[in-house]
């Protein structure tokens, strides 16, 4: 994972880092950078004690768990998390920034991703601005009105939120670095369900292969729209294919009667429960970061050259 991979690299970058000081202040620096500041270099490996202020610290900033050695001051600038925990707290290499930056009490040790079973709900409640907000809301009331009116609103509730966990179980497990929020799982799951509502009146509908052709284009062009970074196409993709189900379990069956209903029904709601414990159970139990290497490229697709660099690390 891209945590995993920062974390190690700059673990490895310190091991040859030792205490600076420099008029009674001190941190912890490569020989390089101590010289540059005519600090007296204590040795690789040397750590800071009580004899000096320990000034420089480990600052978290950014959401790609980016990481310096620096003072409060500075990492002030870098709108960053100051860590002065104690004094053992002196490199990047002690601390763990996805803690900081997944904030709500993750308190996972340096290296290792923390494990949140709010992340798996809260991002479809949370936005990244207003702007981001009322685009959501505006493709939700056009999608989900229809739906609603044909299902009810417990119903509709069921779908839309359930669609949503499925959506962001997904992309816990497959890219667990990645910083989510928005409606966006709940949305695509509201296309999936839009989907089975089509073919539940396929019958009823005079023009129904337009009507089908529509969704599936949109479908299609929503999911490679979400292959551009920094959106979270494993959320997409999961919730669509939760909508799915959610659909054929809780839509009126216009269609189907019968011995049809009752088999979509089990099926679908079988199906749901399976996809979630096998989920949840890689999501506890898995500890290799990097079970699904190409994973990432889901979500993002190098369309021109250092179009992911960002996104991958």
């Amino acid at each position: 994972s891209i945590a995993t991979d920062t974390y190690e690299s700059i673990a490895a970058g310190e091991s040859r880092a030792g205490c600076c000081i420099l008029n009674g202040q001190c941190g912890v620096l490569n020989q390089t950078d101590c010289n540059s500041f005519n600090g007296m270099f204590q040795g690789e490996g040397s750590r800071c004690n009580g004899s000096c202020t320990l000034t420089l610290r480990p600052c978290c900033y950014g959401a790609t768990y980016q990481c310096l050695v620096q003072t409060q001051s500075y990492c002030n600038a870098l709108d960053g998390v100051y860590h002065d925990d104690d004094s053992s707290t002196q490199t990047c290499g002690d601390v763990n920034c996805l803690n900081d930056i997944c904030g709500l009490g993750a308190d996972a040790e340096p290296g290792k991703p923390p494990r949140q079973a709010e992340r798996l709900f809260l991002p479809i409640f949370l936005h990244a601005g207003v702007i981001h907000l009322i685009f959501n809301i505006l493709i939700q009331i056009s999608l989900g009105k229809e739906i609603e009116q044909a299902s009810s609103w417990w119903r509709f509730s069921i779908m839309y939120i359930g669609s949503g966990i499925g959506g962001f179980s997904f992309a816990a497990l497959f890219v667990p670095d990645q910083v989510s929020v928005g409606a966006s799982a709940s949305i695509y799951g509201l296309l999936g369900v839009d989907f089975v509502h089509l073919l539940h009146r396929w019958k009823a509908l005079r023009d129904r292969w337009s009507a089908l052709s529509c969704a599936i284009f949109s479908a299609f062009l929503y999911l490679v729209f979400g292959t551009l970074p920094w959106i979270d196409n494993w959320a997409h993709s999961g919730g669509f294919f939760f909508g799915l189900l959610f659909g054929n379990v809780f839509l009126p069956f216009y269609e189907w009667a019968g011995w049809k209903r009752h088999l979509g029904f089990i099926f679908s709601a079988a199906l749901i429960g399976i996809s979630f414990i096998v989920l949840l159970t890689l999501f506890y139990e898995n500890t290799d970061p990097e079970f699904c290497s190409w994973c990432k490229f889901i979500n993002c697709i190098e369309y021109t050259p250092g179009l992911c660099d960002d996104e991958f690390g």
